[in-house]
Parts: structure tokens; C-alpha cells; sequence
């Protein structure tokens, strides 16, 4: 709205200029000066004409303005909304040296009755809400309420904002399923960059819509927008070809329509109080929570300035995000990072050598402690320091590393496989609450009682119905 009034070279000018500031508050302006010329039947151009006419055209005007906002209360507008009418209007003629002296009074400005009874939506609801969206809607409502972003920063994420995810011949690579979402600083409301970590089940969401646009033919590539235009529409006043960007207010649309579409009605703009709510149940510090949501902190501060964290400060934020954030965020299942996996593997080594009588608990013990108190990096040294005192050839430990099929190898089949797709227990069988499998094998599974957690890596997380003895790959 308002776009017509932009044909006016003065009105434009005032435009740009609070473009310059936040182009968020200039497209609001001009959408209530339009509101305002409307209600008066008069040019905005022709009401400062008036008001510098003299006193008396001074006082019709202001005069009109105070009727504005009074038709405005009448329609039910709420005070906030009432106050950026007026904010605008008296920056329309501010601009053009007309100095609005009257003080036109807003009652209930601190109140909000929109929001007086709302709450936040469980994570149910909020499944119920991703249940029914399709691809694109999953995506605006996990940037939000996963990942913490506005609106208007969601519109303004492009491809290569997302920092560990690449485009390789119209190919989705993802390097890092708990990828980072680049915030810059046009798309940030303090106006300094910042990045936050997508949980595993957002990646996903995204590696599948941007497969589906490259199958519809869309060549993707680092400017490409995350969210755009399914199809040619009709939209205030004009015609938005298919593969445009989405706006600010198109985003917000996505997320009403998915909550609409489940029998629910949460305010979209709750979704951002979701994530700041996941981050404080969390346990993080108080900087991290403000550096996550985009506000200004020491780490934010720091970020700003030098551009970029050190690998491995940022690896240390991902850890934490995996391991305590996402769990309350999705309520995705703890798994291992790789650098875990690698001590627990070889924690799992000697429990093994024990249980088949090839090692002592009394050779065992110093290595099992050095394990648990080292840096991931340096259990290849212990295990080699291990390997040379039980005396094992090269060709056995070269086979123990491989996990041969041979069953009369020391590993059983598939023990290298990530801990969390393991087939085989390593010493007596453990009660599986959830399965990672294929989408095939999940369509067989949930008729027998198996819930949908959610999409893993291309497959399926399911939770085991209580009582089940049915061996399943995958569990974890």
C-alpha cells in the first residue's frame, strides 16, 4: 500500500531517506500516509500546501490529523498501531518544515490488548503447526522458532548465508547438518551480523525444498533467496512472478497459514519468544541467549568487530547447540558429534577385549581413565600407545579398524558405523526407545505402533512403542 504516492518526487525522497534508517519503518510510514490522505481526500502534497497557508490552514490540518487517529481508535486499531499513525504522519511534515504542535493524546500506549492473553505454543502445537505446512512453511516457521529470526530476516536470507551448506552443479551439499544461518547486517535489526545453528531437522526442511526447485528446473546458486514465489500471483496492486523473494509481511503469511490449516491460532510473532524461552531452559549464559537472539552483547560486540569467531570458538557454540538446545528446541534425541563418537568408540574397544577375555580389567583401567579425561583428538595416540602394549600386529589392528565381516575378528560387523546406527549391541541388549530408518521402513513400522519423531539425515526418527521385542536397525 501506498506504492501510488511514490509517484510524487518529494514523497519519494522522504521515502528513501527513512530507507536509509530501516527500510521496514519507511514502507509502514508510507502505508499509513496513504491511510491518511485517504481518510482527509487530499494529497499528502496538497495538506502541507495548506498548512503553510497560515494559521488557519495551520489548524485544519492539524485538526484533521486529530480526527485520524480518532477514526482509527474507532475501527479498533490497537494504541501502538494508533502512535506509528501518528509518528508518521508528523514525519511526513516534519520533512516538509511543518512543525505538528498539538499533543493528541493515545490512551492505554503501554498496554497491549492484542497480546494481553496469549501464551507461547507447546512443542506439540507447534508440531501440529510443521504436521500440516508444506516444505516452505516448515522452513519460516523453523527459522523463527529454531533458529530465532525475524521476519524480515528470514525474507532477506540468501543461499550463501547459510554457511555450511553448498551449491555444486544445481546439487545440494550440506557439510554440516547443524549448519549456520549468516544474519547481515541489513537483515539485522541492531544493524550487526551475527549467525545462529539450525537444528539437523531445519537443515533437512531446507536440503529438500532447494532439491525440489533445482528438479523444477531453477538453476540455485549463492544469491539465490531461501524462501520464493511458488507461481506467478497477484498481489497489492501488482504482479509477483514466480521465483521472487518473499516479502516480510509473505513470511509471517506462511506461518499463519500453517497454524490456520491445524486448528490453531497463535500470533506468528510468538514464534521468536519460543526460541528465547528454548535458550533460557537451555541453561546458556546470558550473553550467548543475547548473541543467539541478535541483540547487542560482548559477543556480539566481538563478532561485529572482527568479522568472524575463531573455528574453534564456533565449534565449542555448535557442541553446546546440539547437545542442549536442540533437545528443547525439537525435541530431537542427544546424538554423539563425530568427536564423541571417536572416544566412545574406543572406550567401547576395551569393553569389548574385556568381554572376549583378550584383555584384563586391571590392564584396561588406566587406559579407560586417560580416555575419559583427554581431548578427542589425542585418543589415537592412547589407542596406538594400547595397541603397542597388548603387542597386536599391524594386519590385526589394520583389521580391528576396518570392522571386517569376518565374525571372528576382534569388532563384530558394522562396529565402526556412527554409535547411533550400531546393529549390534556390545555387551547385553539395551531397551531401544527410538530408531533411526529408512522412510520405507518407516511406513511399515508406524502401523504397528512406532510414533514419527521426525526426519534424520534423509530417514526417519521413530520412538518405540513400550514392550516391543521387535529388532529394529537403528536404534538409539
Amino acid at each position: 500500500m501506498g506504492a501510488a504516492l511514490l509517484k510524487d518526487a518529494d514523497i519519494k525522497r522522504w521515502c528513501d531517506n527513512l530507507s536509509e534508517g530501516s527500510p521496514r519503518t519507511a514502507d509502514v510510514y508510507l502505508a499509513w500516509l496513504q491511510h491518511f490522505a485517504d481518510f482527509t481526500k487530499a494529497s499528502p502534497t496538497d495538506s502541507v500546501l495548506r498548512f503553510k497557508s497560515g494559521d488557519s490552514g495551520k489548524k485544519e490540518v492539524q485538526d484533521s490529523i486529530s480526527d485520524f487517529i480518532h477514526h482509527l481508535l474507532t475501527k479498533g486499531f490497537a494504541p501502538k498501531s494508533l502512535n506509528g499513525a501518528l509518528s508518521a504522519v508528523r514525519s511526513w511534515f516534519r520533512w516538509n518544515e511543518c512543525l505538528v504542535t498539538r499533543q493528541i493524546k493515545i490512551r492505554g500506549l503501554k498496554t497491549t490488548p492484542t497480546i494481553e492473553d496469549e501464551r507461547l505454543p507447546t512443542r506439540q502445537e507447534l508440531n501440529q503447526a510443521l504436521n500440516f505446512g508444506d516444505l516452505r512453511q516448515k522452513i519460516a516457521i523453523g527459522t523463527i522458532a529454531f533458529a530465532g529470526l525475524r521476519f524480515d530476516s528470514t525474507a532477506k536470507l540468501h543461499l550463501k548465508d547459510l554457511l555450511d551448506v553448498r551449491i555444486e552443479n544445481n546439487r545440494v551439499i550440506v557439510d554440516n547438518q547443524y549448519t549456520r544461518l549468516r544474519v547481515v547486517v541489513v537483515a539485522s535489526k541492531n544493524k550487526r551480523p551475527y549467525f545462529v545453528f539450525s537444528p539437523a531437522q531445519l537443515t533437512d526442511w531446507v536440503r529438500q525444498y532447494l532439491e525440489s526447485r533445482a528438479r523444477d528446473g531453477e538453476q540455485l546458486g549463492p544469491e539465490s533467496s531461501l524462501l520464493v514465489t511458488s507461481q506467478r500471483h497477484f498481489s497489492h496492486g501488482r504482479f509477483v512472478e514466480k521465483g521472487q523473494p518473499l516479502s516480510r509481511q509473505a513470511v509471517a503469511k506462511e506461518v499463519r497459514l500453517a497454524f490456520k490449516a491445524s486448528g490453531q491460532k497463535f500470533r506468528p510473532y510468538v514464534m521468536k519468544s519460543y526460541f528465547s524461552m528454548a535458550l533460557q531452559s537451555a541453561g546458556l549464559t546470558f550473553d550467548k541467549v543475547e548473541f543467539y537472539l541478535g541483540h547487542v552483547g560482548p559477543m556480539s560486540l566481538n563478532y561485529g568487530m572482527r568479522k568472524e569467531l575463531p573455528k574453534e570458538k564456533v565449534e565449542e557454540l555448535r557442541t553446546e547447540f546440539v547437545q542442549k538446545v536442540e533437545p528443547v528446541l525439537t525435541g530431537a534425541p542427544q546424538l554423539m558429534l563425530a568427536t564423541d563418537v571417536r572416544k566412545r568408540t574406543a572406550l567401547d574397544i576395551l569393553e569389548l577385549l574385556e568381554s572376549v577375555g583378550l584383555a584384563s580389567e586391571a590392564t584396561l583401567r588406566p587406559f579407560r581413565e586417560r580416555l575419559e579425561e583427554i581431548a578427542p583428538e589425542e585418543v589415537e595416540a592412547v589407542m596406538e600407545e594400547f595397541r603397542e602394549r597388548m603387542a597386536v600386529s599391524d594386519k590385526d589392528w589394520l583389521d580391528t579398524q576396518k570392522g571386517l565381516k569376518d565374525t571372528t575378528k576382534i569388532l563384530p560387523p558394522g562396529f565402526f558405523q556412527p554409535v547411533e546406527n550400531r546393529t549390534m549391541p556390545l555387551q547385553e541388549p539395551r531397551r531401544v526407545t527410538q530408531v533411526v530408518v529408512s522412510m520405507k521402513q518407516a511406513e511399515r513400522l508406524i502401523p504397528k505402533g512406532y510414533t514419527y519423531v521426525g526426519p534424520l539425515n534423509g530417514k526417519a526418527v521413530l520412538k518405540v512403542p513400550e514392550g516391543s521385542t521387535e529388532p529394529v536397525v537403528g536404534g538409539i
